[in-house]
């Protein structure tokens, strides 16, 4: 007995809904996603560097303020605005702290939020660094017989203006009791050599305890931290 069933319909149109067309959509978000993902993670990483110098210059900052009572500070090269930055902080502990930044290059020169005797501005289009740090006197922006603090990134420097010759010229310039803050990107934080090739920067000042360290947890030493940094050491020195 042959068994009688009725034939199924046949769609006429090739594209069957069982059978999806191609994604070209989803693949071109896809490909969007995975280019993204390098992007967003850079962000998110300078995001927390710049979160990581900000809690640092609180730390370092505040203790020159507020524990050695240093009224003179210079912000060496850093185009960071003052609004979170050195003011704010001294002014939590001191009333009369004054505030120099050094622009240096040929970029448009950036000026201080505040307009008070209290700050200052100095640009200087292609500087030396024995005339960049001699005009901090001539100018009246820092008073050579008491003792300022310097911050200094090294990666913000121009080009002309070397490491060692700026650091050099400060400790030459500044009045004893006098201190440098300062930061350096390395081009391989895992590099053992790093912290050592960081520290010889800051000669001739001494470098305080615990040397250079991670500006994440400093002043805490690196082997006394098992989290991880953010790959930017600093230090804070005195000059003797």
């Amino acid at each position: 007995m042959i068994e009688q069933r009725q034939a199924l319909p046949v769609d006429a149109d090739p594209r069957s809904p069982a059978l999806p067309g191609p994604r070209v959509i989803r693949m071109d978000d896809y490909r969007a996603d995975t280019r993204a993902a390098p992007c967003e993670h850079e962000t998110a990483r300078a995001a927390r560097i710049a979160e990581a110098e900000h809690r640092f210059l609180r730390r370092c900052v505040g203790y020159l303020a507020a524990d050695l009572r240093i009224r003179q500070y210079v912000d060496f090269g850093s185009r960071v605005p003052h609004s979170r930055g050195i003011h704010d902080i001294t002014d939590e502990h001191l009333s009369d702290a004054r505030v120099v930044r050094i622009d240096t290059g040929t970029a448009v020169p950036l000026h201080t939020r505040a307009s008070s005797h209290r700050s200052a501005a100095l640009w200087i289009e292609h500087p030396r660094a024995e005339e960049l740090v001699a005009q901090l006197g001539l100018r009246g922006l820092v008073d050579p017989g008491e003792p300022a603090a310097v911050l200094l990134d090294t990666d913000l420097l121009p080009r002309e203006l070397p490491v060692s010759g700026v650091v050099h010229a400060l400790h030459d310039a500044l009045a004893p009791g006098s201190h440098l803050v300062l930061r350096q990107r390395p081009g391989n934080p895992a590099d053992p050599y790093a912290r050592g090739i960081a520290a010889a920067l800051f000669e001739p000042f001494l470098l305080l305890e615990p040397g250079v360290a991670d500006l994440a947890w400093w002043p805490y030493p690196d082997e006394e931290v098992a989290a991880d940094g953010v790959g930017v050491l600093a230090g804070l020195a005195r000059r003797r």
